[in-house]
């Protein structure tokens, strides 16, 4: 399949690269990858799922069971 500007796409979206923007020694790793993981863990968008999945995978998670109301 090709998008709009002509690359060719498998249609799974995946994380491949994370910038931290802030120091380690203020915010780690772990826990931006925990409080993002939980944010979109209520999504059923192909990006958030993809993000879910990294998250689970780095962090070494079988499951990610985080509620979150009022997800939006």
């Amino acid at each position: 399949m090709f998008d709009k500007t002509g690359t060719i796409t498998h249609g799974k979206p995946t994380v491949t690269n994370i910038c931290l923007l802030v120091e380690e020694t203020f915010l780690k790793i772990t826990q931006v990858l925990a409080i993002i993981g939980a944010a979109e863990s209520g999504s059923e968008h192909p990006l958030g799922m993809a993000i879910v999945k990294f998250v689970k995978r780095t962090l070494d998670l079988q499951d990610l069971n985080v509620k979150i109301d009022n997800f939006e």
